[in-house]
């Protein structure tokens, strides 16, 4: 009986210290808490993001799509195929309009994109309008960065997939509100409107201007200047009532002093936007003010 349970005791202990021994080696597979290391369950978010600027020239729809690596270090985005973006038009009736990549045909090598630390890299396509849409129709524009999936960092649908809705103008109407004038009249106001400006009224003279009009602006904010080709006698920024894609109106009020006026020159206002990528200037108009002769 003695020898029974000395037996019993053995076997017991024998067991208590393999189940010790297998917990210990469960425990270093993880990997120490607080330092993750042997945990690959959750990766660090991906840091960009994606924007969409959408404008109309005529018939023409044309989108600038944007990503932005918003980190401090470089890092390299893997695409699956030749397609790194996706753009779709619906209408009001989620029917499908227009998309990118129908009808095309794309590699299926596998491709990277390195983007150096708050670098950005842009996309553009455009759509030319026939009979399918018509002023005043509102057109839902989803944009897509088809980044593959990988190992390195966790991507969420929000940051790669950008939505703006557009109303689609009167290709027709581009001098809005006027019925009659000359043509000489109406070669001047289209010359003081591009993308991003339209509908330029100039009241004042000898240094003193108010400036009205519509911008159809990214974050409802833009630049101007003033000069004479030579001199910049006055910069600043301005805001609009709306951000793009929606038109926003504006108003700018510029005072020079006379004696700084030119003697001889016009003096021209510049409005233009400055590029996301590389801060350029970019939608610039040219807007004469006044000209000056001895």
């Amino acid at each position: 009986m003695k020898r029974l349970k000395l037996w019993i005791g053995v076997t017991l202990l024998l067991g208590s210290m393999v189940m010790a021994s297998a917990c210990g080696q469960t425990n270093s597979t993880i990997g120490d808490p607080g330092t993750g290391e042997g945990d690959d369950s959750e990766n660090k978010n991906l840091p960009v993001e994606t924007s969409l600027k959408v404008s109309q020239e005529e018939n023409v729809l044309q989108f600038e799509i944007e990503l932005v690596n918003n980190s401090g270090e470089s890092i390299e985005l893997p695409f699956s195929s030749g397609q790194q973006f996706e753009v779709i038009v619906y209408d009001e009736n989620d029917e499908v309009l227009y998309q990118y990549s129908e009808g095309k045909s794309f590699t299926m090598a596998l491709e990277n994109l390195q983007l150096e630390a708050n670098e950005s890299e842009v996309w553009t396509d455009e759509w030319t309008i026939e009979n399918d849409v018509t002023a005043g129709d509102t057109l839902t524009v989803v944009a897509d960065v088809v980044i593959a999936e990988q190992e390195d960092y966790a991507i969420s649908a929000e940051q790669l997939q950008v939505t703006e809705t557009v109303i689609f103008e009167d290709t027709l109407d581009s001098n809005a509100g006027v019925e009659e004038g000359t043509e000489q009249e109406q070669e001047s106001d289209t010359a003081l409107q591009n993308d991003a400006f339209r509908h330029i009224k100039i009241e004042g003279d000898h240094g003193k201007y108010t400036i009205t009009g519509e911008a159809r602006v990214f974050e409802a904010q833009f630049h101007y200047a003033v000069t004479d080709g030579h001199t910049y006698f006055a910069e600043g920024t301005t805001q609009t009532t709306d951000g793009a894609p929606a038109w926003g109106e504006f108003k700018i009020d510029i005072e020079l002093k006379e004696q700084n006026l030119p003697l001889n020159g016009t003096l021209t206002l510049e409005l233009y936007e400055e590029s996301a990528k590389d801060g350029s200037p970019t939608n610039q108009l040219a807007i004469p003010l006044e000209t000056f002769a001895p």
